[in-house]
């Protein structure tokens, strides 16, 4: 098997010297196409390749900062996972971790999948640090993500048919049905550590630009209120309760090298895109104070 992890970065120098390392721990190799980065990303990627050999790291610029076209870019990222002879593709993002207890397993679970078909492990919602996560009876708590694929070839990703939609298909078009391995779901212990909101700031930043983009790119696909309700469902704390990580979730992943006190760049883009296409463009996106409390 000859596993290669794929991965779409944007500004995510926060988190990448300790996300990229932890993928190789489970991968041959990584393959990362980089999007526009404007900050520290393209020479903490480099120095990373230096350090592993830029056999096990493979960069890709992808240098338009006018559009992001995920489906295309995670098709790329296929190509050049097959270049380099991936006969399995992980499918990690730069804000996620494979809970540490899961490194002796996962190559294993994956070198079964039949072809095209994926992996599937539980989404472990790390909510406002590091060390504590999500434990409730809310949709982040019983959520699966697929993490790996066998490939064959009729997989690929492509916008969506009609509208062109380019987010949210993360397995691969023409995948199979996925595996989910026994002993996670009765250990209740491990999966993918998802850390879009462990930086709470961060987060709410985010979301607004996803929001801004959608309505200005595709404003026929739902109405302001479904985009509204689909993005605002991420920061609804309702019913929380928070429990410990365990210890071995983090073991040897180096935690430490994740800095949620920076300054996303959404800011900036949202301060963009609002200037560029005016307030009225927006009407009756809930932005949670913004631009208001922006200046």
């Amino acid at each position: 098997m000859n596993l290669v992890g794929c991965m779409l970065v944007r500004n995510e120098a926060w988190v990448l010297d300790c996300s990229v390392r932890a993928a190789l721990r489970w991968c041959d190799r990584v393959v990362v196409v980089d999007h526009a980065s404007t900050d520290d990303t393209p020479e903490l990627l480099r120095r990373i390749r230096a350090e592993v050999g830029a056999d096990r790291l493979r960069i890709e610029s992808w240098p338009d900062p006018s559009r992001w076209d995920e489906m295309a870019q995670r098709q790329r990222l296929l190509e050049l996972a097959r270049e380099v002879g991936a006969t399995h593709c992980a499918l990690v993002d730069a804000d996620e971790v494979l809970t540490a207890n899961l490194l002796p397993h996962i190559r294993g679970w994956i070198e079964a999948l039949a072809p095209g078909q994926v992996l599937d492990l539980p989404l472990i919602p790390v909510w406002r640090d590091l060390y504590h996560f999500r434990d409730d009876e809310s949709e982040w708590c019983r959520h699966f993500v697929s993490i790996a694929v066998a490939d064959r070839p009729n997989l690929h990703w492509t916008p969506a048919p009609g509208d062109g939609y380019q987010h949210h298909h993360r397995a691969p078009r023409g995948a199979v049905g996925g595996m989910v391995p026994t002993p996670v779901v009765a250990w209740e212990g491990g999966g993918l550590m998802h850390l879009q909101w462990a930086c709470w700031e961060r987060l709410l930043w985010k979301h607004r630009v996803y929001k801004m983009f959608e309505q200005l790119r595709w404003p026929d696909r739902q109405r302001v209120a479904e985009l509204d309700a689909k993005y605002s469902r991420a920061l609804d704390e309702r019913g929380i309760r928070r429990s410990k990580v365990p210890d071995g979730w983090w073991k040897g992943h180096r935690p430490e090298l994740i800095d949620l006190d920076h300054t996303p760049w959404y800011v900036e883009e949202c301060r963009r895109l609002w200037t560029e296409n005016g307030p009225e463009a927006f009407a009756g996106l809930n932005l949670w104070g913004w631009p208001a409390d922006a200046h």
